[in-house]
């Protein structure tokens, strides 16, 4: 963890000394449903059009097919019973041969249709969800540091990811269900054309209370997810302490697991007690509901009956009507059963396009200008302040200093002193909230960041441990040149970490970490050359090393900067550490207090100065005295 804590709020920089805040909202539904709708199937359109033909194909044929079965079940039963009371029976006999036949057919057909429909559906959806969750992850790689430093835009990338993978794919299969149940209720309605215009009303308001208990339970249930996600986050957060190498070493020495086994039941207790809560009040207006409906349709099939003891009504026409009574019933339940689904799905997918839709807030120039192919008056930092969104306290307050083409400059300063805060704003990771940092005299905000960063070199005080090859960790410092084997044995050489990967079982080609097969772990030293061979793989201008050694023993801290002094030849270099025998080596050092410079100038200078850097020298070299 870096140095420099930043509040949890979610937010975002702006010049000027303003904070402008990004806020994800946690009540509004925002999007209507035909919005909702058409940013899905622009989605699905995009995955696959072809697919998307073929779904809308197969759901039209689906939903015209009940019914022609329906109506040859008809012809077969009153052409068995003509055969019946007639002498030429046989001629329809005959017929009605031939009608099981187009049936069976028929039949053979709807189990085609459905058997496409899922084998479509399965591999369509496999593909949609991958462009999705490749969307969200060029979003998170477009937002700046400010959002992954808030809890809040964690819950909103959970929220994304976790509706990723089936509510687009399932709004999508509810809308072609509803498109197939209205096919399918316009044949019906048709066959069913000569019992009269009420059965249709009479069916329509036996679904109303199903529709209205779905759709509201539908909401409860949104609202309840969404309001548990913090929850839901703390209990995969646990899992995964519990699950992997970094943490397993503390869990077992001061007995965690327990604790967090515990608190991990006491989330699920919470969270469980409300699904049940739910589940039953569900359930009891679902009895209802149905209820409702039973009696509707007995009366609609007491009437059949009562028309056809009457004999307004063949066998043929009896079988057709209360079939197609009974499907019109089961389509309506359908269509309300798909149309809350439509609205849940729709509900969720608010939580993808919220996501998709946020926006980064640094500055951008209009007219980005080159980055200068060579360094040649240096890097300013003119009075430079900035606070974490959501906070009223500066991290840094009318910071200036400078540092010139190959000049080494170390900044000094107690833990919070806002140290590596200063290497965020200087890699535009942030933007300074009043000041401004200037490249050959350009305020870095003139400038494109990725190209911008592609002149620094940084390694962090909490560099990544890639689980990775050898190679490929070194190799990420430039990926472009992530073929260039050579250049990549130059880094490892330059950061310390040839002979450790020479040694290691397949050389470069060793996973590193535990995550993967046959990976290896390292120690924090080791890692630490690692990443320093990472940095030199950039080979840029500006080298910003963070700490660097504080993982090393006295020998390899001091083979690093042995070659560190040689490569910083023609750089510039920013150098913070807690070490002054590493502080001894820069140009110029500068000293922060409280977020602002107290003193800068040479070991020498300050030294005799007595000041802030003196008393610190002083404390240190007595450490080692003792």
């Amino acid at each position: 963890m870096a140095e420099d804590e930043p509040p949890g709020q979610m937010g975002g920089c702006r010049r000027g000394g303003q904070v402008a805040t990004m806020e994800i909202s946690s009540t509004r539904f925002g999007l209507s449903m035909f919005v909702r709708l058409r940013r899905v199937l622009e989605l699905v359109w995009q995955s696959g059009p072809l697919a998307c033909v073929g779904l809308l194909l197969l759901t039209l044929v689906g939903g015209v097919l009940p019914a022609v079965q329906l109506y040859v079940g008809k012809l077969i039963i009153d052409t068995v019973v003509a055969a019946s009371a007639r002498p030429d029976g046989e001629i329809f006999t005959s017929r009605a041969l031939g009608l099981v036949g187009l049936e069976l057919g028929l039949l053979v057909l709807s189990a085609a249709v459905q058997t496409a429909g899922s084998i479509l559906q399965e591999v369509f959806g496999e593909k949609l969800t991958f462009q999705i969750n490749e969307r969200i992850l060029h979003k998170a790689d477009a937002l700046e540091l400010a959002y992954f430093e808030d809890s809040k835009f964690y819950d909103a990338l959970q929220r994304a990811q976790r509706e990723a993978g089936y509510r687009p794919l399932g709004l999508l299969i509810q809308s072609l269900s509803i498109t197939q149940s209205v096919v399918s209720m316009g044949a019906l309605v048709v066959l069913l054309a000569r019992l009269g215009a009420f059965v249709l009303p009479v069916l329509v308001l036996a679904s109303v209370p199903l529709l209205v208990t779905t759709v509201r339970f539908v909401r409860m249930g949104y609202l309840l997810v969404r309001a548990r996600t913090p929850e839901a986050r703390q209990m995969s957060y646990i899992k995964t302490l519990m699950g992997t190498d970094q943490a397993a070493k503390e869990i077992k020495l001061f007995n965690l697991g327990p604790y967090f086994i515990e608190s991990f039941r006491n989330l699920f207790t919470k969270v469980h007690r409300e699904t049940v809560d739910l589940a039953l009040r569900k359930g009891a207006a679902r009895v209802g509901s149905s209820v409702f409906n039973a009696v509707c349709y007995a009366g609609l099939y007491g009437y059949l009956i009562w028309m056809a003891l009457r004999r307004l009504l063949t066998i043929g026409d009896l079988t057709l009507y209360a079939g197609a009574v009974l499907q019109l019933n089961n389509q309506l339940q359908s269509l309300s059963e798909s149309g809350a689904r439509v609205y849940q799905n729709a509900l969720f997918i608010d939580d993808l396009f919220r996501f998709l839709d946020l926006e980064p807030r640094r500055a951008v120039a209009a007219a980005p200008r080159p980055v200068p192919e060579r360094i040649e008056q240096g890097i300013r930092f003119e009075n430079v302040s900035f606070r974490y969104p959501g906070s009223e306290r500066e991290v840094l307050s009318g910071v200036s200093f400078e540092i010139r083409p190959g000049e080494t400059v170390a900044l000094v300063g107690e833990n919070g002193s806002g140290k590596t805060t200063l290497v965020k704003l200087l890699t535009r990771l942030y933007e300074p909230t009043g000041g401004r940092i200037l490249l050959e005299g350009r305020d870095l905000a003139e400038y494109e960041p990725e190209q911008l960063r592609k002149l620094v070199g940084v390694v962090f005080q909490d560099f990544v441990r890639f689980h990775a090859t050898a190679r490929d960790n070194i190799g990420y410092g430039r990926v472009d040149a992530l073929t260039d084997f050579e250049r990549i044995e130059a880094a490892a050489g330059r950061g310390g970490a040839d002979a450790l990967i020479t040694g290691l079982a397949r050389g470069y080609d060793t996973m590193l970490g535990k995550w993967f097969r046959e990976g290896q772990e390292l120690s924090g030293g080791q890692w630490q050359k690692i990443a320093l061979a990472r940095a030199y793989m950039r080979d840029a201008p500006v080298l910003v090393l963070d700490e660097p050694t504080a993982a090393l023993d006295a020998r390899a801290e001091h083979e690093v900067f042995s070659k560190f002094r040689e490569l910083r030849q023609g750089k510039m270099a920013l150098l913070i550490s807690h070490r002054f025998s590493t502080v001894l080596t820069a140009d110029r050092i500068v000293v922060l207090e409280g977020g602002r410079v107290g003193e800068q100038g040479t070991h020498r200078e300050l030294a005799a100065r007595n000041g802030r850097y003196a008393e610190l020298f002083t404390l240190q070299a007595e450490g080692y005295r003792e």
